[in-house]
C-alpha cells in the first residue's frame, strides 16, 4: 500500500501525528477537553480513519461486557450437595470424588422464577445440561478471576521468583504452624536468592525464627505468648525491613531478645517496629568487621509505661563486641536505657551513632561503658557519636568509656534525678566533645573523670544542676570557646561549686592520679544559682595549668578564678574589678609568674 504523502516538514508531521492521536484517545476534536465530542478521526498522513476509544467501546456488544462482568466468580458449593445460584457469577464444583472432573461450572440459562435449584445428587447433565443456555464450564474463567483477587501471586508462583520476593502466605497449607511457614518460606527463598515478603494486615504468632535472607513488609511477627526465646535470630545474610514485631513482655516474667543478630557478615535492621519486648529489643553479639557497614536505621522501638513493667526491662538498641555498625535515625524510648554498647575485649569499633532521638528512658540515654570499672578497661575505640537528640531520660544523658570518640552537635536536654547524672560522661582517651547543647541535665553538663588527650570545644552548657564543666584528675585537657550560663541550678554557694571545676579526686569520684597539662581558655562564664566561683582549680595536685583569655567577670558569689595550685599560668582573663585596681582572683603566693602575666581589665 503507498500513501500519497504531502510535502511537508518532519516537525510539522510529528504535531499533526500527535493531534490525532489525542483525538483518538480523548474523543475530543483536536483533542483537548473543551473540544466537541467526536466518534472518528482521520490520520492527517495517511487519510486512514480511525474510531475513537468512546466509539469503540459504545459500539462493544452486550455479549462481551457480560463476560468482562462475569470474570469474578464465586463458587457456591458442589453438585453432590445441591445449591440454589441466584445470578452467572455463582459456580458449582462437580467433585471428582462423585465421578466429576473437579472444575467449576456456571449457569448461563434462566434464573427464573427464583433461582438455577440443583438438587443433591446431580451432575452438570442431569440438572440441564452442558453447552450455550445451560451449564458452561467456568474453570479458566474462575482461575483469571483468582489471578486478579489479592493472593493471585499464589497461582503463579514463577512471577513471585522473577520478581526476587517469596510471599509467607504462598506456604500456608492449613497444617503448618506460623513458624514452621515463616521458616519453610526462609529456606526457600535463601535457595533461590530471593527476599521474603510478609504482607500487612496478617500477623504471625512464632515461638522463635531465624532469618537468613532479606525480610521486608509491613507484616507482623508477635511472639507466643509465654514462650522465652529470642523472638527473631538474624543469621548469616539474613536483614530486616519495615516489620512490626511484638514482643508479648505482659505474658513473661524473663528477658529474652526480640531480635537478636548473630550474623558473620553485615546486616540490616531497618524501619522495624518493636514494642512490648520483654528484654533487649534489637541485639547485636560478636559481629565481625565488614568493608561495608551493617545498618540499624529508622527503627521504632517502645517500651512501657513505668519501669517495673516486663516492657521496660533491658535496652531499646544493644551492642555487644559489636563491629563496624552505623546506628541512625531510631526512635528509642521508655526501655530501661535507650541504646547501650558493652564488650568483654577491646573493639576498634567503627561505630557510628547519629541523628537517633532517644527519650523518657528509665536510666541512661546513650552509654558505651567499661569493659571492668575497677581496670579501667575501655571495650570500644573509634567512635562517633552526632546530631542526636537525648533527653528526659532517667539517668545520664550520653556517657563515653570508650577511646578516640568524637561526641559533637547533640542536644541533650533535662536528663537524669541526681547530681550524680551527667548531660555528657567522659572516662576515656583522646575523645573530643564539641558543638553540643547540654542544657538543664541533673548533674555536671560536661564530666571528664580520669581522661586523657580530651577536648571540650564550642559547647553550649546551660542550666545543669552541678558544675558546668568538670575536670577530674585528668592529663592534657583543653577546655576551649564553650558559653556556660545558669549552672548549680538549684544550690547554693559552696566550696568546690564552680563553673569550671578542675580537681583530683576530692569532691567527686576519687580517681587515682594528678590533674596536669590542662588548658582552659576563651570561654564565656555566666553567672550560676549556687557558683561560688567561676573558674576553680581545688588542690596541689593540680600542676601545669593554663587560664587564659576567658570572660568570667562578676559571675561568682566569691572570686571569678581561684587557684589553690601553685603551679598556675593565669593570663589575660576579664574579670570583675574592685576600687583597689586589683582583679578578683586568688592566687597562692607562690604563683608570681601567674600574678605578673595577669592583665587587669
Amino acid at each position: 500500500m503507498s500513501y500519497d504523502i504531502p510535502s511537508i516538514s518532519e516537525l510539522e508531521a510529528i504535531q499533526l501525528l500527535n493531534k490525532h492521536y489525542a483525538e483518538v484517545i480523548t474523543s475530543k476534536k483536536n483533542g483537548i477537553a473543551s473540544g466537541l465530542d467526536i466518534t472518528q478521526t482521520t490520520n492527517p498522513i495517511t487519510g486512514v480513519v480511525r474510531r475513537t476509544l468512546y466509539k469503540i467501546l459504545d459500539d462493544m456488544d452486550d455479549t462481551f461486557l457480560e463476560r468482562i462482568l462475569k470474570m469474578a466468580f464465586t463458587p457456591v458449593g458442589t453438585f453432590t450437595s445441591g445449591a440454589t445460584l441466584t445470578d452467572a457469577r455463582q459456580t458449582l464444583l462437580w467433585e471428582v470424588s462423585e465421578g466429576g472432573d473437579g472444575h467449576e461450572y456456571g449457569w448461563t440459562g434462566s434464573f427464573l422464577p427464583s433461582g438455577k435449584v440443583v438438587t443433591a445428587g446431580s451432575t452438570p447433565a442431569s440438572s440441564g445440561g452442558i453447552g450455550a443456555g445451560a451449564w458452561v464450564d467456568r474453570t479458566d474463567d474462575r482461575l483469571r478471576s483468582d489471578l486478579l483477587s489479592q493472593f493471585g501471586y499464589k497461582f503463579i508462583p514463577s512471577v513471585t521468583r522473577i520478581l526476587s520476593v517469596v510471599p509467607v502466605e504462598q506456604f500456608r497449607d492449613g497444617v503448618r504452624t506460623d513458624t514452621q511457614i515463616i521458616q519453610s518460606a526462609n529456606d526457600y527463598a535463601k535457595l533461590n536468592k530471593c527476599d521474603l515478603l510478609f504482607e500487612g494486615g496478617i500477623t504471625y504468632t512464632v515461638t522463635s525464627v531465624t532469618a537468613t535472607c532479606k525480610w521486608k513488609g509491613c507484616g507482623t511477627i508477635k511472639r507466643e505468648p509465654g514462650t522465652t526465646g529470642d523472638l527473631i535470630i538474624v543469621g548469616e545474610g539474613g536483614s530486616i525491613f519495615d516489620i512490626n514485631v511484638d514482643g508479648s513482655a505482659d505474658t513473661l516474667t524473663s528477658s529474652p531478645n526480640t531480635i537478636l543478630v548473630t550474623s558473620n557478615s553485615r546486616f540490616d535492621v531497618i524501619g522495624v517496629n518493636v514494642y512490648n519486648a520483654p528484654g533487649q529489643a534489637i541485639s547485636v553479639l560478636n559481629t565481625p568487621v565488614t568493608f561495608d557497614p551493617s545498618r540499624i536505621e529508622g527503627c521504632t522501638v517502645s517500651g512501657a509505661e513505668f519501669a517495673s513493667n516486663q516492657a521496660s526491662k533491658g535496652s531499646g538498641i544493644y551492642l555487644y563486641n559489636a563491629l563496624n555498625v552505623q546506628v541512625t535515625k531510631n526512635s528509642i524510648s521508655k526501655k530501661s536505657n535507650g541504646i547501650l554498647a558493652q564488650g568483654n575485649k577491646r573493639n576498634v569499633a567503627r561505630l557510628t551513632f547519629s541523628e537517633n532521638t532517644i527519650h523518657q528512658n528509665f536510666d541512661s540515654g546513650l552509654s558505651l561503658t567499661l569493659i571492668s570499672e575497677a581496670a579501667d578497661h575501655q571495650a570500644y575505640e573509634r567512635i562517633i557519636i552526632s546530631k542526636n537528640s537525648v533527653f528526659s531520660n532517667g539517668g545520664t544523658g550520653i556517657a563515653v568509656q570508650c577511646d578516640l570518640a568524637i561526641v559533637t552537635g547533640n542536644v541533650i536536654t533535662g536528663n537524669g534525678s541526681h547530681a550524680y547524672h551527667q548531660g555528657i560522661l567522659v572516662n576515656a582517651n583522646g575523645v573530643s566533645v564539641s558543638s553540643n547543647v547540654v542544657t538543664d541535665n541533673a548533674g555536671v553538663g560536661i564530666d571528664f573523670g580520669d581522661c586523657r588527650k580530651c577536648s571540650a570545644l564550642g559547647n553550649h552548657v546551660e542550666g545543669n544542676g552541678w558544675i558546668g564543666i568538670e575536670v577530674n584528675s585528668c592529663e592534657q585537657i583543653n577546655v576551649v570557646g564553650n558559653i556556660i550560663n545558669r549552672n548549680l541550678r538549684g544550690k547554693t554557694p559552696a566550696d568546690m561549686q564552680a563553673a569550671i571545676l578542675v580537681h583530683s579526686g576530692e569532691g567527686g569520684y576519687p580517681f587515682l592520679g594528678l590533674c596536669k597539662d590542662i588548658s582552659i581558655s576563651a570561654n564565656s562564664i555566666g553567672d550560676g544559682e549556687g557558683q561560688q566561683y567561676a573558674i576553680l582549680v581545688a588542690d596541689q595536685d593540680c600542676i601545669n595549668i593554663s587560664i587564659t583569655g576567658n570572660n568570667c567577670k562578676n559571675v561568682a558569689f566569691l572570686d571569678d578564678i581561684v587557684s589553690r595550685s601553685s603551679d598556675v599560668i593565669c593570663t589575660g582573663n576579664y574579670t570583675r574589678w574592685d576600687a583597689f585596681g586589683s582583679a578578683r582572683y586568688t592566687l597562692p603566693p607562690a604563683c608570681l609568674y601567674a600574678i605578673f602575666r595577669y592583665i587587669i581589665p
